[in-house]
């Protein structure tokens, strides 16, 4: 049910449901039921049958909450299996991680020390090849292949 709006004047949900608990009226509609079944059996029979109407829409507004209800906790239970089974699978992706976090560290310092080793036979094989490149035969030799390739003899 939508409340008509006033300008300047705001509703909140709270004061609804103090207006209906209150329900000031109520004990008015219950003497005027009261003296229209007083009056005769068949004005007695209306009010009955009334009632019997309002207690009939009541009971099918109840049920159609209860089914909503229903619905709505069938909703968050779905949903709250689908979070535990979010949150396992985050579980598992986090441990994941971690145990290749874990393995990149190990991993790492036996990387530095192959690198360290891959440098010094580098380092080791330049040296030899300048001390190849300082031997005089190959001097000589390197002298004669260049000559060669110049087309002098």
């Amino acid at each position: 049910m939508k409340l008509p709006s006033v300008p300047g004047f705001r509703l909140s949900r709270k004061e609804p449901r103090e207006f209906i608990e209150a329900d000031e009226a109520s004990a008015l509609r219950a003497a005027v039921d009261r003296a229209r079944a007083q009056h005769d059996a068949e004005e007695s029979r209306h009010v009955l049958e009334e009632r019997l109407k309002e207690r009939a829409i009541i009971v099918g507004d109840l049920h159609a909450l209860l089914r909503k209800s229903w619905d709505h906790e069938d909703h968050v239970a779905r949903l709250r299996g689908e979070l535990g089974y979010a949150n396992a699978e985050r579980e598992a992706i986090a441990a994941q991680a971690r145990k290749l976090a874990s393995e990149v560290e190990s991993e790492m310092p036996r990387l530095r020390a192959g690198l360290s080793h891959a440098e010094s036979l580098a380092f080791s094989r330049q040296r030899e090849l300048d001390d190849i490149h300082s031997f005089w035969l190959w001097r000589s030799w390197s002298y004669l292949m260049r000559r060669k390739h110049r087309g002098v003899t």
